[in-house]
């Protein structure tokens, strides 16, 4: 799996905490598509709740942090 830089995480948890609306540590289907596209990504509401099901390891709807990294880790190998 791809690993990244000290200073790629801390950009990624900034990104998180930005979308992270309700501040509950999670990003939701809706705030996960908002994180997407502010990435320049253009997808579907669809695309993203497979990948909140496929990352989602505990199984509550929405990725955590860590999960988002797993997420954002994929998209890179994909790259």
């Amino acid at each position: 799996m791809a690993t990244f830089s000290a200073d790629q995480i801390n950009d990624f948890k900034e990104l998180f905490n930005e979308h992270d609306s309700n501040g509950d540590g999670r990003v939701n289907i809706d705030e996960l598509h908002k994180l997407i596209a502010s990435l320049g990504v253009d997808t579907t509401k669809d695309v993203v709740d497979s990948a909140i099901q496929k990352f989602d390891a505990d199984e509550v709807g929405a990725l955590n942090f860590e999960e988002f990294v797993s997420l954002m880790a994929a998209l890179r190998e994909m790259d």
